[in-house]
């Protein structure tokens, strides 16, 4: 029985809470000609993290051109995240505290990188 259990544990994917676990690029098992990849290159950070300096990218937020949010993407070490999205036209608004943040508008288009650089 307490083998049975253990086994089982194994088998259960820990729980994840909003940006853990997520790797640089997302995850997505079905191919979809209208899915796009974006990359933002937003403010960096210097981080001291486990005994060694790294780069910290900046959150930021996707909204629709209508100013509907879309998704907010976490903050990143070393790279920043390549995320996918269905093709269209985004507002990209960096978060960045209480001075004016950087807004972007970007096009995404099916099976293409778009990559935004300060």
């Amino acid at each position: 029985m307490v083998n049975a259990l253990f086994a089982l544990l194994l088998l259960i994917p820990p729980a994840q809470g909003v940006g853990e676990g997520q790797e640089n690029v997302d995850t997505l098992e079905v191919y979809s000609p209208t899915i796009g990849f974006l990359k933002v290159h937003t403010s960096v950070a210097d981080r001291y993290d486990d005994g060694m300096w790294r780069r910290e990218f900046a959150s930021y937020r996707i909204y629709t051109t209508n100013g509907a949010m879309v998704r907010r993407v976490l903050s990143s070490l070393d790279e920043p995240r390549t995320i996918r999205l269905e093709e269209g036209t985004y507002v990209i608004r960096e978060e960045g505290g209480k001075r004016r943040t950087p807004e972007y508008k970007v096009l995404i288009e099916g099976g293409k990188t778009t990559e935004v650089v300060k």
